[in-house]
């Protein structure tokens, strides 16, 4: 009987699993439907502004560079 609620406890942690990593499959997709008809450079320099990034550094220029393009 121990065995079979192991089971049952270990489907439902699977499930919760699969259900939480659905949810932010669709968080995710409604995220990136947002920018298909807005400005995607304005919006990552709205970014590196909010969190007060340093434009200059290498990576978040090349981030920049490759919204540009």
């Amino acid at each position: 009987m121990a065995q079979a609620q192991g089971r049952g406890l270990l489907l439902r942690l699977i499930a919760l699993f699969k259900f939480v990593k659905a949810i932010l499959l669709i968080a995710t997709g409604v995220g990136a439907l947002h920018f298909v008809h807005t400005n995607l450079t304005q919006s990552a320099e709205n970014i590196v502004r909010k969190y007060h990034l340093d434009p200059g550094n290498h990576y978040v220029a090349l981030a920049l560079e490759r919204t540009a393009s």
